[in-house]
């Protein structure tokens, strides 16, 4: 009996660490699942952080103005270049179709020098529409023109036919059709205005000045030529545009210098008395011929 009961208890025994170890082996295996998926992720991040570290290294360095370094002068708050579309006529299309989904793309940078930040902006998608009313504006900032005299930067408008079906309003630059640019040059577009000095000490510092709405043709950059519509073959397609430039020289009003101006002297102002004394008899207040308020306005 003694021999059978340690059997059973053996085997009672065995079988509960067989099903320790199972489970043991389970959560182990668990584990080993997600140390792999922390791994992934762990190597994925690094390369990530690689990819930023290249991309930071081939970054240009932000420009700054070298009249900034001057400490004696306070620094120029950023001028606005506010730029609308309203309307484009005539809009071209893709062979083979009779409507079009445009959108615009605004690019404001200065050619040929990469360490100036390019800014960019896109309007929403029109679909199925030839003569689109977009209605939008955007703003540009400018911050290295301290006492400029020229604006080397340049606005370029690209006109785009969506062909993405899955662009709802966000198109994908560069997949879609290019129907036409509008490039704009803020030396041909801003007008310079000259420092104006007062014979009192006053000053007006120069500043460019620009507020202008026009239409402008689309260009075909390959060709060189106007892009034609697609309603109309003999009329170029259009687009009114508007340009509104800020300069910060003109909203920040230096104060005049004044120069102090010495008065003449004079004697010091006493009160006359209401009436004279006693001891002056011959006053001509005190004739009875005269009226005393004449006599008293004539003496004040």
């Amino acid at each position: 009996k003694k021999i059978k009961q340690l059997d059973s208890a053996s085997k009672a025994r065995i079988a509960k660490q067989a099903a320790s170890a199972k489970s043991v082996a389970h959560n182990a295996k668990e584990a080993a699942a997600r140390a792999q998926q922390e791994m992934e992720y762990a190597r994925t991040k690094s390369e990530q952080a690689k990819q930023c570290s290249l991309a930071a290294k081939d970054m240009p360095d932000k420009q700054h103005h070298e009249d900034n370094t001057d400490d004696t002068r306070p620094a120029k708050l950023p001028s606005s270049l506010k730029v609308s579309i309203s309307h484009v006529d005539n809009y071209p299309t893709r062979q083979g179709k009779d409507r079009a989904n445009p959108y615009v793309h605004f690019k404001f940078h200065v050619p040929g020098n990469n360490r100036v930040d390019v800014q960019q902006a896109v309007t929403k998608i029109k679909w199925k529409i030839n003569d689109p009313d977009f209605l939008e504006s955007f703003e540009f900032y400018i911050n290295n023109d301290w006492d400029d005299e020229e604006r080397p930067e340049e606005l370029e408008i690209t006109f785009y036919d969506c062909v993405s079906a899955t662009t709802i309003t966000k198109p994908v630059i560069g997949d879609d059709e290019v129907a036409g640019k509008v490039i704009l040059k803020m030396n041909d577009v801003l007008t310079y205005k000259e420092e104006v000095r007062y014979p009192d000490g006053r000053m007006e510092p120069p500043f460019f000045a620009g507020n202008i709405t026009k239409t402008y043709e689309l260009m075909d950059m390959d060709t060189e030529e106007v892009v034609i519509g697609a309603q109309d073959e003999e009329t170029p397609c259009q687009a009114l545009i508007g340009i509104q430039y800020a300069d910060s020289a003109k909203k920040a009003k230096p104060l005049p210098h004044l120069h102090t101006v010495q008065l003449p002297l004079r004697k010091p102002f006493v009160a006359p008395l209401p009436k004279p004394p006693d001891s002056w008899v011959d006053h001509p207040i005190r004739k009875v011929d005269v009226d005393p308020f004449l006599v008293a306005a004539e003496g004040d």
